[in-house]
């Protein structure tokens, strides 16, 4: 993960709300979930692989369909999310739903 902060486009909150729900999917289910209209498959993709460069998704090429799972445990109160591998804060989520990485 990128030490400088970052924040989560609101594509990007809404794609983390998805993989949250289902825990690991593929990218198609993902993009299957989405509503009308869709944008095309290549725009999920890209998200994913966005998230996965600010280290908030993992990405497994195996298969056709690519597979992510978050690293991130989805938020219990709109004020903080934890890194799955620890208990320590590296995002916060503001009132707006607006999620800031901070580590």
């Amino acid at each position: 993960m990128n030490k400088k902060n970052q924040s989560l486009t609101r594509t990007e909150l809404h794609m983390m709300n998805l993989l949250w729900e289902k825990g690991t999917a593929s990218v198609q289910q993902l993009h299957d979930e989405l509503a009308e209209p869709k944008p095309p498959y290549t725009t999920t993709l890209s998200v994913m692989q966005v998230l996965t460069k600010k280290g908030i998704v993992t990405f497994d090429k195996e298969g056709t369909d690519p597979f992510v799972a978050p690293t991130l445990i989805k938020p219990v109160s709109v004020t903080e999310i934890t890194f799955s591998s620890s208990n320590e804060t590296v995002a916060t989520v503001d009132a707006n739903g607006n999620v800031t990485i901070l580590k």
